[in-house]
């Protein structure tokens, strides 16, 4: 890519390196080739640079470095924002195992501008999980009542409120008992 005039056709180039290093499974490799056409301006327009800040992000889930991954898909979402790409970032937020108010910010995000989304509950449900891992019972046990009226079954979130909720005894004071008295 030096002697490569920065042109279309080294565009195509680089983008023909990336597609497949990546269908060859070089995913570092298909990286560094996109660093380095964003490094020669040859990134393309916004859609193009979009296209390619979610492939690295792609790249990044397979080695699993889930912080890069959310960096980029952060990067996309800058140039145009929907749906996929913040609940893709929010869910590699949470794969990097970092403070769950970090997650539960993209959630806030995510149900604020895509309010009709069904994924929000299952969002909520990841960012409890992450609370109550951190042992945050309250915090938890806050963020697990409203997803139980989207999706109760996924991820068992129904038996973490009961777990989280406690058991009160049951208490049948307040009843009456019939008599057989005529």
């Amino acid at each position: 890519m030096e002697t490569i005039p920065t042109k279309a056709f080294a565009q195509a180039m680089g983008r023909n390196a990336v597609y497949l290093y990546s269908r060859l499974s070089k995913r570092v490799e298909s990286n560094r080739v996109i660093n380095r056409m964003f490094q020669r301006v040859l990134a393309g327009d916004n859609e193009q640079q979009r296209a390619a800040y979610l492939q690295m992000a792609s790249n990044y889930e397979v080695l699993k470095q889930y912080t890069n991954a959310a960096n980029m898909y952060q990067q996309a979402r800058q140039i145009r924002d929907d749906a996929d790409v913040l609940y893709k970032q929010a869910m590699n937020v949470y794969s990097s195992k970092t403070n769950p108010a970090q997650t539960e910010s993209l959630l806030n995000q995510f149900k604020q501008k895509f309010s009709n989304d069904e994924r929000k509950w299952t969002l909520q449900q990841y960012v409890a999980v992450q609370y109550y891992n951190g042992m945050n019972h309250a915090k938890a046990l806050q963020l697990i009542r409203e997803p139980l009226q989207g999706d109760a079954v996924i991820h068992n979130v129904a038996s973490l409120f009961t777990n989280l909720n406690g058991l009160d005894p049951v208490s049948y004071t307040h009843l009456t008992l019939p008599t057989n008295r005529e």
